[in-house]
């Protein structure tokens, strides 16, 4: 009787422990289908014109911004977004409003302004969990309508 006993207890956690690997499998399983989108490195370059930051009624900045990026916090805000090419977007003008508050309308797009753009970036990054690699801003020029 004694021996049974032991013997039941032993099974008990046996299964219990085989449904605690099991569970841990799953959720291994499932972050490493996320993996991908969740850790991958990007180089990609986003074209698009600069609405917020005028140097007059008629001109627009257009700006050529490539970031190679790391998502480091699997809860940012950025979770959910599947397509990372729109999370480099949403970063990039999430950055860009940000900027168009701190510059003046007269302030033509140069050089220290496209720095500024990449500190505002990396700030904006952290502030979501994300890692910025390396950003290039180039390309950038006064195009006349």
């Amino acid at each position: 009787m004694f021996i049974a006993l032991i013997v039941v207890i032993f099974i008990l956690i046996v299964v219990i422990v085989a449904l605690q690997l099991r569970n841990a499998m799953k959720k291994y399983n499932n972050f490493d289908k996320n993996a991908d989108i969740l850790l991958q490195t990007l180089n990609m370059s986003i074209n698009f014109t600069i609405k917020d930051i005028l140097t007059s009624d008629n001109n627009k900045i257009s700006a050529k911004i490539a970031l190679k990026y790391k998502i480091l916090n699997s809860d940012s805000a950025f979770k959910k977004t599947t397509n990372v090419g729109e999370l480099a977007e949403k970063l990039t003008k999430a950055s860009i409003r940000t900027m168009s508050k701190n510059i003046s309308e007269q302030e033509i797009f140069t050089e220290e302004t496209a720095k500024k753009l990449q500190s505002l970036i990396n700030q904006t990054a952290l502030k979501y969990g994300v890692r910025i690699t390396e950003i290039t801003i180039n390309n950038f020029e006064n195009t006349e309508n």
